[in-house]
Formats: C-alpha cells, structure tokens, sequence
C-alpha cells in the first residue's frame, strides 16, 4: 500500500470531524457496512475511493468529488481516471490546495430545485444539487444545511419566483416561520407554518390566500428556512 493518498484520507477525517458526522452512519448512508470509512481512514482500506463512492461522500461531506481524488500519478498502472488529465492536483472551489500543508476548504452549500409555491408541489432532485454556493455564515458549522430555489408566485410577496432560500436541517418549526414541507410522494412545498397537532400540520400560502392541513403521516421532513436571497 502507498502512502501518497493520506492527505484525501485526513481530508475525509477532518471534514467528518468538523460537521460531527459519524463515520459509522456515513458509511451506510454510502450502502456499505459501519466499518467502510474507519477501514479507509486508519487502514488505507480501499487505498483509493472508488469513483461510485465519491460522488456521494462529497455531497455528504460537503466538498467536490474531484476534492476526493488522488493526482493522476497517484492511480495504478491500469484503470486509471483519464479526466484527470485537467486535474493536476485535488484543488477545492476557493482555489486553496488542499494538502496537509493548506487549510481545508469551506463547505460548500448544495442548492436544490425548485420547492413550489402551490399546494400540489414539485418534485425535487435530492441526489444532485443544481449547484453549491459558499456557506452563509449563520450555517457554517450546521450539518446538512442547504438552499432551494422557489418556483411559481404562491408565496408572494414573501418569496417570489426566482428566489432562494436558504433551509437549517435541525431548527425547530415555530409559529409563523417559513418552512420547505418535503411530502412521502416526493413533493416540496414552501409555505408559512401556523401549528402543529399529534396528526396533522397546518400551514399558509399567500397568493391566493389560503390554508391548508396535511396529515402527519404524508411528510416526510421539514426544514425551516433561516435566510433568502432575493433574483434580481
């Protein structure tokens, strides 16, 4: 086994470390057993990520894919990753080098779409972000967090067409605030949050205005918006 993949395997340590995410639950949420990341981490076991899994280890970690690359002259003789070749050295989105001589780069925020206005909802593409922004620093730190463009005028003249919003996984819902309501069917709405019962939540639109109450049972999360940028 080389050495020369260390820096990706302290990368992968640190970022983890950062966010307090488990290595445990990482590696299941990856589909492989508890001990998959440890093993990488400590034993160098895979001694390089294979591609199927670095994809979702970025967007969990909050990094890019090609961060948890090795330099072209770091793969074996044959199989190696001819995209590479424009790739002289993992380089994160803020132009820092990462190596352990060169701080870690920020986390990035996935930005999801579109979460629309209107009670049927949109489906949204949780597997690939439509893009990843810096990290607003109120969410630094948050794991999980993200954005999500709005579609459709429902919601006006709180947040209009074009709009983003940026969403913190572990807020609490109160009284008033803004929330994206992700359904079992797959559906995303962005509404005001009014209340809550043992069955059942009851949320606002304001274009028209109306209200509406959602079994429990139908939801499957829901993310309390803490900040917007606005189109313009």
């Amino acid at each position: 086994m080389t050495d020369a993949p260390q820096h990706i395997r302290a990368l992968v340590a640190e970022l983890a470390r950062r966010q307090r995410l488990d290595l445990a639950s990482l590696s299941r949420k990856l589909g492989k057993n508890h001990a998959y990341l440890q093993q990488y981490i400590k034993r160098g076991v895979p001694n390089i990520l294979p591609e199927d899994v670095r994809p979702p280890l970025a967007r969990l970690l909050g990094c890019r894919a090609d961060d948890l690359r090795p330099p072209v002259a770091e793969f074996p003789a044959t199989g190696g990753d001819p995209t590479l070749l424009s790739q002289p050295h993992a380089l994160a989105e803020t132009g820092t080098l990462i190596s352990a001589d060169h701080p870690l780069p920020a986390r990035r925020l996935p930005v999801y779409g579109a979460a629309k206005g209107g009670w049927d909802g949109s489906l949204v593409d949780w597997e690939n972000p439509a893009e990843w922004l810096q990290t607003p620093p109120e969410l630094i730190g948050v794991n999980e967090a993200f954005a999500m463009f709005i579609t459709g005028d429902s919601m006006e003249p709180r947040y209009g067409h074009g709009d983003m919003v940026y969403c913190h996984p572990s807020r609490p819902a109160t009284k008033g605030c803004y929330v994206v309501v992700v359904k079992k069917s797959g559906d995303t709405l962005i509404k005001q949050f009014i209340r809550q019962q043992d069955d059942w939540i009851e949320l606002h639109q304001f274009n028209p205005a109306d209200t509406l109450k959602l079994p429990r049972a139908d939801i499957r999360a829901i993310f309390r918006i803490v900040g917007q940028w606005e189109r313009g």
